[in-house]
C-alpha cells in the first residue's frame, strides 16, 4: 500500500512514470497471488480487521494525489 501512495502521487509530477508503475503493479500482483495460494499458509483469518486502515491509506494517498497535482497546475507558469 505504501508503494501504491507514492505511485499515485508521483504520476501528477511524472506521467510517463504511470507506464513502469502499472508493469511493476502487474507483475507484483502475479507474484502476490501465487504466493498467497501456493507458498503461505494462514492459521487464523483477521476477519477484516485490516480494512479501515487499507481504507485510510487509500485515501490518505488520493488526497496526496489532489495536493500535488493542485500544486502542479498553479504554480506552472502561464502562457497567456
Amino acid at each position: 500500500p505504501r508503494e501504491f501512495t507514492i505511485a499515485i502521487a508521483y504520476t501528477a509530477v511524472a506521467p510517463f512514470m504511470l507506464i513502469w508503475i502499472v508493469i511493476y503493479f502487474s507483475i507484483a500482483y502475479v507474484v502476490w497471488k501465487y504466493q498467497s495460494l501456493y507458498v503461505y499458509f494462514q492459521r487464523f483469518e483477521t476477519g477484516w480487521r485490516y480494512w479501515p486502515d487499507i481504507v485510510n491509506r487509500i485515501v490518505t494517498g488520493m488526497v496526496l494525489f489532489q495536493v500535488t497535482t493542485f500544486g502542479c497546475v498553479f504554480t506552472s507558469p502561464r502562457n497567456n
